[in-house]
C-alpha cells in the first residue's frame, strides 16, 4: 500500500512539473477547426505564428446525399505575417475534386506596406499560370502611398502591359493635395496626361477644396473641369457641399446645406440650382427631419417642402425602440413605420436578446401581425459560448465564411470562444430544434517539446471541448497515447492506429485532461 502511494505521488509531481511548465511557460491557444450544420461545413487550418492557412467550404448534395465542395483556399504568409499568397479552389464535379482556379500573390517593404499585387487565373490548355492584372505601388517615408502603376496580363505575349498611372504627394500633415492620373499610350510607348486632383483641407483635417482637371492635348496644360467645395461644423459634419463647373470660369451649378441636431442627426437639408439670369442661389428642394428622444425609443418623422402652397408635409414617419439591463446590454431592438392608411405604428422588426451570465445567449425574432396590429414570434436562436475563453484565447481564420447569396463576409466577433448554435421554429405552441450549428475548437501548444512525434504542428485533437469521443490526426502510427486528470491518475491509454484515431471517452467525468502522446503531453482536454 504504502510502495503504490510513493508511485502515485511520483506521477503526480511528474505531471504536475509537466503542467506547471505548460501553464507558466506555453502559450496555449484555441482554434477554430471547423464549423458544420446539416447543410453547410467549414474547415480551417493555421500555421505555428496563427495565421490562417487554408479554408474550405462544403454543401450538402440532397440528390446523392454527400458532401461536395464548394469553395477552397489556401494562403501563405511573409515573417511579418502579411499575406503573400492566395490560391482559390473550385469543386469540379466530374473528378469529384477539388480545382485551381485562381491565385493572387503579394509583396511588401521593410515597412509592411503592400508594393505588388497579381491576380492569375489557372489556364488548363497550357497547364500554366495566366496574369489578369497587377498593380504597383510606392510610398513616401510617412507611409502615404504615392504611385500606383496598373497592368492587364496579354495572353498573347504572356506579358503584361501597362494600363494607368496614379501619382499623388502630401502635406505635412499627410494629407492627399495632389493625385494625377496618367494613361500608357502603346504607340509612343509613354504615359500620358489624363486627369489631375488639386485639393486643400481646413484646420481640422477637413477637405475643403477639391478640384478636378482634365489634361487638353490642344494647349498641352490642364484645363479645369469641376471645383468642389466644402464646409463643416465644430464636429466635424458637412454643412455645405457647393459644386463649380468650368466655363471661361468657375460657374455655380448646385449647392447643398446641411443641418444637424445635437444628437448628430440631420435634421434638414437644402438643395439649390444656380441662377445664370439673376446669378444668385435658387433654392429647389428642402427636406427636414424632426425627432423625438424617449428614454427607450426614438421617433424620427420626415417633411418635404411644398413650394406649391409653401408648407411642409409629412411623407414618412418611423420610431425605434431600445430596452438595456442593468449592465447596459442590449436587451430588445424594435422598429415600426407610420401606417397613414389607419393612422397607426406598423412594426417591421423586433428581436429580443436574453443573456443567462453562464455562456447561453438566446435571441427571439418577432413579424407583425397585420390583422391584430401586434408582434408573433418567428423563430428563436440559442447561442452557447465557453465563458473560460475569451477572445485573447482564440486563434479564428480570416473570415469565417462568405454569403454570396446576401454577398457578405462573416468574420468572427465575439468575446468568447462560441461552441453551438441552436435554432428553432415553433409548431403549434411548442418550439423544437430546426438547426444546428457546432464550432469545433483544438487546443495548440506552440512550445511544446513533441519532436518524437514527427511534427507537431500536423496533430489536431477534435472536437474540444468534447462529451463523448474525440478525433486524434496526424502522422502518429503506432504511438502510444494517455490521457491523465489533473491529479495525475492515468484514465484511458492506447496505440493509435493510422493517421486518424477516435477514441471514446464518454466515462470521463467533466474536466480537465492532459493528453500525452509517445510520452509527451500535447494537448489539454476539456470534458463537459
Amino acid at each position: 500500500m504504502k510502495k503504490i502511494s510513493i508511485d502515485i505521488g511520483i506521477v503526480l509531481l511528474l505531471l504536475f512539473a509537466i503542467s506547471a511548465n505548460v501553464f507558466s511557460q506555453k502559450a496555449f491557444k484555441h482554434s477554430l477547426d471547423s464549423i458544420v450544420s446539416e447543410s453547410n461545413k467549414y474547415f480551417y487550418a493555421y500555421d505555428e505564428h496563427e495565421n490562417n492557412t487554408s479554408h474550405a467550404s462544403y454543401i450538402w448534395n440532397d440528390e446523392n446525399n454527400s458532401w461536395i465542395g464548394d469553395y477552397k483556399y489556401e494562403y501563405t504568409y511573409d515573417n511579418n505575417r502579411n499575406q503573400t499568397m492566395q490560391i482559390t479552389y473550385y469543386w469540379d464535379n466530374a473528378t469529384n475534386n477539388w480545382k485551381v482556379g485562381g491565385k493572387s500573390e503579394s509583396t511588401y517593404d521593410n515597412n509592411s506596406n503592400l508594393t505588388l499585387t497579381g491576380n492569375y487565373h489557372w489556364d488548363d490548355t497550357s497547364n500554366n499560370w495566366r496574369g489578369i492584372s497587377k498593380n504597383e505601388y510606392a510610398y513616401d517615408n510617412n507611409g502615404n502611398q504615392t504611385l500606383e502603376i496598373l497592368y492587364f496580363g496579354d495572353d498573347a505575349t504572356n506579358n503584361w502591359r501597362e494600363i494607368y498611372k496614379y501619382e499623388s504627394t502630401y502635406d505635412n500633415n499627410d494629407n492627399q493635395i495632389i493625385h494625377i492620373q496618367y494613361n500608357w499610350n502603346s504607340a509612343t510607348n509613354n504615359w500620358i496626361e489624363h486627369n489631375k486632383h488639386d485639393y486643400e483641407y481646413d484646420n481640422n483635417g477637413n477637405q475643403a477644396l477639391n478640384i478636378v482637371y482634365n489634361w487638353d492635348n490642344a494647349t498641352n496644360s490642364w484645363k479645369g473641369v469641376y471645383r468642389h467645395e466644402y464646409a463643416y461644423d465644430n464636429n466635424g459634419k458637412q454643412t455645405m457641399q457647393t459644386l463649380y463647373h468650368w466655363q471661361n470660369g468657375w460657374i455655380g451649378d448646385n449647392k447643398r446645406e446641411f443641418t444637424y441636431d445635437n444628437k448628430g442627426h440631420q435634421i434638414m437639408y437644402i438643395y439649390y440650382e444656380w441662377d445664370n439670369v439673376n446669378k444668385n442661389w435658387t433654392e429647389k428642394g428642402k427636406r427636414k427631419d424632426d425627432y423625438i428622444y424617449n428614454v427607450n425609443e426614438t421617433i424620427g418623422t420626415s417633411y418635404d417642402w411644398n413650394y406649391g402652397n409653401n408648407t411642409w408635409t409629412e411623407d414618412y414617419k418611423s420610431k425605434e425602440e431600445s430596452t438595456y439591463d442593468e449592465n447596459n446590454n442590449q436587451t430588445m431592438s424594435a422598429y415600426y413605420v407610420w401606417d397613414y392608411t389607419t393612422n397607426s405604428w406598423k412594426g417591421t422588426y423586433k428581436v429580443e436578446y436574453t443573456d443567462d451570465g453562464n455562456g447561453r445567449k438566446f435571441y427571439t425574432g418577432y413579424y407583425w401581425e397585420d390583422t391584430t396590429n401586434e408582434w408573433k414570434i418567428s423563430s428563436q436562436k440559442e447561442q452557447v459560448f465557453d465563458l473560460s475563453y475569451d477572445i485573447t484565447d482564440l486563434i479564428v481564420p480570416n473570415f469565417l465564411y462568405y454569403d454570396m447569396w446576401h454577398e457578405q463576409v462573416y468574420v468572427y466577433n465575439y468575446e468568447n470562444m462560441l461552441t453551438e448554435e441552436i435554432y428553432y421554429r415553433q409548431t403549434g405552441t411548442d418550439w423544437i430544434q430546426d438547426g444546428l450549428v457546432t464550432w469545433y475548437w483544438s487546443d495548440i501548444d506552440k512550445e511544446a517539446d513533441v519532436s518524437k512525434i514527427t511534427n507537431s504542428n500536423l496533430i489536431r485533437v477534435y472536437p474540444n471541448p468534447t462529451s463523448g469521443q474525440i478525433t486524434i490526426n496526424g502522422p502518429l502510427t503506432n504511438a502510444n497515447f494517455e490521457i491523465y486528470n489533473l491529479a495525475g491518475q492515468l484514465q484511458k491509454q492506447g496505440k493509435l492506429h493510422g493517421e486518424t484515431t477516435n477514441i471514446n471517452i464518454e466515462s470521463l467525468a467533466n474536466g480537465m485532461y492532459f493528453l500525452r502522446i509517445a510520452g509527451e503531453t500535447v494537448k489539454i482536454i476539456k470534458v463537459k
